[in-house]
């Protein structure tokens, strides 16, 4: 990833990182429970994003093969269907 990306990342992050501490700080001075509530989750939602955009970061700063496999953590051939015989309980269908 182009060094320039990476830095917009970063400080998008960290502004992201303000706002969330603003509407805690907010949320701390309000005077009804919803509005604090809202507040809140607000910046709960912030927080998540920002989780979100750093975990993109690490993944594209890996090299490409790993990353998949990471992401997705899984390897082609890695699983396979249970077999279940004529009869046989099946998890997620009825009785």
């Amino acid at each position: 990833m182009p060094h320039h990306i990476q830095q917009n990342i970063q400080q998008c992050i960290q502004t992201c990182h303000q706002q969330a501490n603003e509407l805690r700080s907010l949320a701390n001075q309000a005077p009804e429970t919803s509005l604090r509530n809202m507040l809140t989750e607000g910046a709960h939602h912030i927080e998540m994003c920002i989780r979100e955009c750093e975990f993109c970061v690490e993944r594209i700063q890996q090299p490409q093969a790993q990353a998949q496999t990471q992401v997705t953590g899984y390897h082609p051939g890695q699983f396979q269907a249970p077999q279940y015989q004529p009869g046989q309980y099946q998890p997620g269908l009825p009785r």
